[in-house]
């Protein structure tokens, strides 16, 4: 069997993620639980942790090839004019992809999903949390490979100090709470502790988007070490959870939360930002009522530019 590489990842359309993810259990002999939808794949393990990544992008028809300076990936199509153009890499979350495929034959055996439609609200996770597949799980911890940078987590729940404790011997520092990605979902349905790791991507949904790979090679290699001294009892559950929003709910509600500040439209009480400060839109697209895309204020399904929107300037939001 060839190995598979990070630029099959990369190029590949979400179900030959998938399918990839499938012959290698197969030729591993693992066992293989396909949502008939396409919403999920899990591939059940011997270990107490279960790691995490969606295969959907914003990318629309993808990049058509790649290019690698300085150990920095970007993607890039060539235009009617014979000219290139740079566009949305995809590594949100093709790098979380890879990690998993990485880690697939580490000696814990971890238990491995990849979910679908994360970047529209997590409908593929929803779809494994209504399964039967967690009821009677002896999973302890979830990992997901789903955030910008290196070197740093975010959380979604309350989840116990003894898993900020881990990871900070491993020098992956806590960046807060985050707004959204599949764990989420996962912690509240079952008050599983659960993290959210850089996995090396920066300027994710954007053309300027770009892979840090020896960033990612550094966290998947931290990733290795935090499954091998994993504690067999665990970090126990989620006592106290908080509550983490849907964005139907943020835009239906208003919410205001400790941590971040959602503004909608008509709220004028957010200070005007220089746009160089300005790092995630929490607003929607008022022409197709999309929600309006990180850093550039645009919505990346029609790019239209909405400039009165006001963004704060903490990194905040999904995969973030």
């Amino acid at each position: 069997m060839r190995q598979i590489t990070l630029e099959d990842f990369l190029m590949a359309t979400d179900l030959e993620v998938m399918n990839k993810f499938i012959l290698k259990a197969n030729v591993m002999n693992r066992t293989c639980i396909k949502h008939p939808q396409n919403m999920y794949l899990y591939i059940p393990g011997d270990s107490d942790v279960c790691l995490v990544a969606h295969v959907d992008t914003v990318r629309g028809k993808g990049c058509q090839f790649l290019e690698t300076k300085n150990g920095l990936i970007t993607g890039w199509i060539k235009t009617k004019k014979g000219d290139k153009q740079q566009v949305i890499l995809g590594a949100d979350d093709r790098a979380g992809c890879y990690a998993l495929a990485c880690l697939f034959n580490h000696p814990t055996k971890p238990h491995i999903l990849l979910t679908n439609y994360e970047e529209r609200g997590g409908i593929g996770v929803q779809a494994f949390v209504q399964s039967e597949i967690l009821k009677n799980t002896k999973i302890k911890w979830f990992i997901e490979f789903d955030r910008a940078g290196v070197n740093c987590y975010v959380q979604y729940n309350d989840n116990p100090e003894a898993m900020h404790t881990y990871l900070e011997k491993f020098n992956i520092k806590n960046d807060g709470k985050g707004t959204y990605s599949d764990i989420a979902t996962i912690s509240k349905a079952t008050n599983i502790p659960s993290v959210n790791l850089g996995i090396g991507y920066r300027w994710q949904h954007t053309a300027e988007e770009f892979l840090d790979t020896r960033g990612m090679h550094l966290m998947i290699g931290k990733a290795s070490d935090l499954l091998t001294h994993f504690p067999k009892e665990g970090f126990g559950v989620i006592e106290e959870r908080v509550q983490h929003y849907t964005f139907k709910d943020v835009k239906e509600k208003q919410v205001v939360r400790d941590v971040i500040y959602v503004r909608t439209v008509e709220d004028e009480t957010q200070p005007e930002l220089p746009i160089y400060q300005r790092r995630v839109s929490m607003d929607w697209c008022t022409k197709c009522n999309n929600w309006l895309d990180q850093c550039r204020c645009i919505c990346y399904h029609c790019d239209f530019e909405k400039w009165e929107c006001r963004c704060k300037a903490k990194s905040i939001g999904s995969g973030l």
